[in-house]
């Protein structure tokens, strides 16, 4: 017997909240209780159904849906994905500011670490100033983690040179 999704009528679970976005025009919304109610689900099973199903709108190329707590979703076009890529890369750039605090700091301490455990850290700290470079080079943070950074000027196989770069004014 073949595999059949939750629901037993032979569509994956995310396939009707896809249907239910592409149906909609712009600005039109998807509740929440749309979806319990069609799979007779919890919230919280619903949010993870349209995340699969966002991620194949996303990839078909098709209006997606930005997220509104505790209702459900509101269909967007390509101007309100460039919100949500804002929103994104705010958070991404907090994330990767903490994580320069974290290596600046492992950095310091690079004594305290084996020879394998320095070879890690200096992978991800090229890792992470490669990944900075999209976006602000004057963060405090990087600045620092620049500073701190006790990568050689090229990390094999990598072609990663990271440069430390002199705080102005």
């Amino acid at each position: 017997m073949s595999f059949l999704p939750r629901g037993g009528n032979g569509q994956p679970r995310w396939r009707f909240a896809y249907d239910l976005v592409t149906s909609r025009a712009i600005n039109e919304h998807v509740t929440l209780l749309e979806i319990t109610e069609y799979y007779g689900c919890e919230q919280t099973e619903a949010w993870s159904i349209m995340r699969d199903a966002k991620k194949h709108l996303e990839r078909d190329g098709l209006n997606t849906v930005k997220t509104i707590p505790k209702f459900g979703w509101v269909v967007i076009d390509a101007k309100g994905n460039l919100g949500e890529i804002d929103h994104r890369l705010a958070k991404t750039r907090r994330a990767l500011s903490r994580t320069a605090r974290l290596l600046t700091n492992t950095q310091q301490r690079r004594s305290e670490l084996d020879q394998s455990d320095r070879n890690r850290l200096d992978f991800q700290t090229a890792s992470v100033l490669r990944s900075q470079e999209i976006y602000n080079r004057t963060s405090p943070d990087f600045a620092a983690l620049q500073r701190a950074s006790k990568t050689p000027t090229q990390l094999p196989g990598l072609g990663i040179v990271p440069t430390p770069q002199t705080e102005t004014g």
